[in-house]
């Protein structure tokens, strides 16, 4: 009784740590871009080894949540807050075009959401069970991407269309709104590296000082 119990929390916990893998490969292949701001942070941020991998996780994760409040997303460079959909003084069909994007991706979050809780039940169920596959999770991994991608791409086009509904001066005042986010990010990450640099030194002044101390002690 005691070795049955076991194995089944031993199984649940394979299945928890499966569930987060499947969700993990169930997203887009094809997410809308970052902004170009966010680009230049990635290639200034500087490498560490025990924190960046936690670091790019929640930038991720932090990304994907802004896209989800953002009142309008610009495929290719990122979302944009309401604030910024207001200066542009969209016209009525502008509006229709801009609900109908925030409506099919809405719908669609929900799906998706819906369909990685239905996946995930089934894969503890099976796990449960001792039944483990990992062709076929792959497999099953490869098609929600695909349906994911598929997807993205009809919603990118709904928020394209909004794009191109624009006129020059829309579209000057966007990638100026982008510029002056690329800019600010920018700034931000010149002195986060450069405090990072400072803390590392003074860390390196300081090792050698207690080296010496034990030293004298010993």
């Amino acid at each position: 009784m005691q070795k049955t119990t076991a194995l089944t929390l031993k199984l649940a916990a394979i299945a928890a740590a499966v569930s987060m893998q499947g969700i993990a490969l169930a997203q887009p292949a094809t997410s809308p871009a970052a902004a170009p701001d966010a680009q230049q942070a990635a290639s200034a941020t500087p490498d560490v080894k025990r924190n960046g991998h936690m670091h790019h996780k929640h930038h991720k994760h932090m990304h994907r949540h802004a896209q989800q409040r953002a009142a309008m997303l610009v495929p290719g460079y990122g979302p944009l807050g309401e604030k910024s959909v207001d200066a542009l003084k969209l016209n009525d069909d502008q509006k229709k075009l801009l609900q109908e994007a925030r409506d099919a991706q809405k719908v669609e979050r929900g799906e998706r959401f819906e369909a990685m809780k239905e996946k995930r039940q089934e894969r503890v169920d099976a796990l449960k069970a001792g039944k483990l596959d990992p062709r076929a999770a792959l497999k099953e991994a490869d098609s929600a991407r695909k349906a994911a991608a598929e997807r993205h791409e009809k919603i990118s086009e709904k928020w394209l269309a909004l794009w191109d509904s624009l006129d020059d001066g829309q579209q000057k005042l966007v990638a100026q709104q982008f510029a002056e986010r690329a800019e600010k990010r920018a700034e931000f990450m010149k002195k986060h590296a450069e405090r990072r640099a400072a803390k590392q030194d003074k860390t390196s002044d300081k090792a050698p000082a207690d080296k010496a101390a034990g030293q004298v002690q010993s």
